[in-house]
């Protein structure tokens, strides 16, 4: 339970200090000056509760036993800061680099690259030759090799199944993080950042939607 209240309070915390970084947002707005410009009712009204409980628990010692703050709550303003800050974070802030993702080049091993997937939770791998992604490595390409019986050992061999899936998209860095969660609400799996935006760029990070929890 304790853990709720302080998430709830780190959460409404990280609110008021995002605010003033959205568009068109004086830079003395607050939550209240968010909860009079929100104009769905029903999201006016919970960020209203959200800030009586705060002000509550932060003023009353008492608030355990009259106050109890569970995952609705909890969940409504993890989704209330992704719509916030997605204003004002850029691709570049939230993408997964270097070795934090997982990519491949085609002379690499693909048994190797199955292990790899598992431990980095990464559904899509872009597969690279001469630092451009030339398809995508999937959980599907792997059952295709399993009906086929494909024993070969490196990405050179099955190029033609590296198909680039309808629910990866690409995008260039420096957009904002507001286009990309449009992009994960309309059915996108994996983006793929690259220096163009576009599959024939060289890629510089993915954003899986597990980047934009985290943000």
């Amino acid at each position: 339970m304790k853990q709720n209240y302080d998430e709830f309070l780190d959460l409404y915390k990280q609110i008021e200090n995002a605010i003033p970084k959205m568009k068109n947002a004086p830079t003395d707005a607050n939550v209240k000056w968010l909860e009079e410009s929100i104009d769905d009712p029903a999201l006016r009204t919970k960020l209203y509760i959200s800030r009586i409980l705060r002000n509550y628990i932060q003023h009353n010692t008492d608030y355990p036993s009259f106050i109890s703050i569970n995952l609705g709550m909890i969940s409504f303003l993890q989704e209330l800061l992704l719509t916030i800050s997605s204003q004002f974070l850029r691709n570049s802030d939230i993408m997964l680099s270097g070795k934090q993702m997982l990519v491949r080049y085609v002379d690499e091993d693909i048994v190797d690259t199955i292990k790899k997937m598992e431990t980095k939770k990464q559904e899509y791998v872009p597969i690279l030759k001469n630092d451009k992604m030339i398809g995508i490595f999937s959980d599907k390409t792997i059952r295709q090799l399993l009906i086929k019986n494909n024993k070969e050992k490196t990405f050179e061999k099955i190029l033609t199944l590296l198909k680039t899936p309808s629910d990866v998209k690409f995008a260039k860095p420096e957009d904002t993080v507001e286009k990309t969660l449009e992009l994960f609400q309309n059915g996108c799996k994996m983006i793929v950042c690259t220096d163009n935006g576009k599959s024939t760029g060289s890629i510089c990070g993915i954003i899986r939607e597990n980047e934009l929890k985290k943000n």
